[in-house]
């Protein structure tokens, strides 16, 4: 069982090494004799950088180590990268979102009749894809606000607009009467759509 378990790890490690040789630019392994009768060192460079390494007494088998270890490194950096794109696009959006609110609160701005305030989102009504709500005569309208279309259309793709949420993109351009009459049009359309569905007056 130990036996066949190793040359499934093997053999993996194997096709590791081949799909590194076919897929990175300028991978190349490097061999390092420590001791020729008996040992291997096995070095994986990427751009002139050495990103994994293994010794072992069977050549393939270092080579086969490397290459994991040079994945494992990767990963790790990806990640890394990762993580810094989503603290960027966390600190990007919070921008928008207050550039959104102190538009509509400019000394001196004449807003809708119809719209009572602006509010920034609770924790769990951003949680469910708010950022911005509209306090108006028929109720609160909630605004998802992206700074690029390709976010709106992400979003799009979560189903998120069967929640009656409206999109609003901010550029990073935009001044501030620019986001305002993009925030205002948005609330207006969900605010007809939801006159539209309302039921007619019984009144005589």
């Amino acid at each position: 069982m130990d036996d066949r378990k190793n040359v499934s790890e093997r053999n993996g490690k194997a096709r590791l090494h081949r799909f590194l040789c076919g897929r990175l630019p300028e991978y190349r392994v490097q061999r390092h004799p420590l001791q020729p009768e008996d040992r291997w060192e096995i070095a994986v460079y990427l751009n002139g950088k050495c990103i994994g390494s293994a010794v072992h007494h069977r050549r393939n088998e270092a080579t086969n180590l490397a290459a994991a270890a040079a994945l494992r490194s990767l990963r790790q950096e990806e990640g890394q990268v990762k993580k810094l794109i989503n603290r960027t696009n966390a600190e990007r959006g919070r921008t928008v979102e207050r550039a959104a609110l102190a538009s509509l609160r400019e000394d001196g701005v004449q807003l809708p009749s119809w719209m009572q305030g602006a509010d920034q989102a609770t924790a769990e009504q951003d949680a469910g894809g708010i950022d911005l709500v509209i306090r108006s005569d028929v109720g609160d309208l909630y605004l998802q606000l992206k700074s690029s279309i390709g976010g709106a259309r992400k979003f799009e793709e979560h189903g998120r607009r069967r929640r009656r949420i409206e999109i609003v993109v901010v550029h990073d351009t935009a001044d501030s009467a620019a986001i305002r009459r993009s925030i205002l049009a948005a609330a207006e359309r969900l605010r007809n759509e939801f006159l539209r569905k309302r039921p007619a007056s019984s009144d005589p």
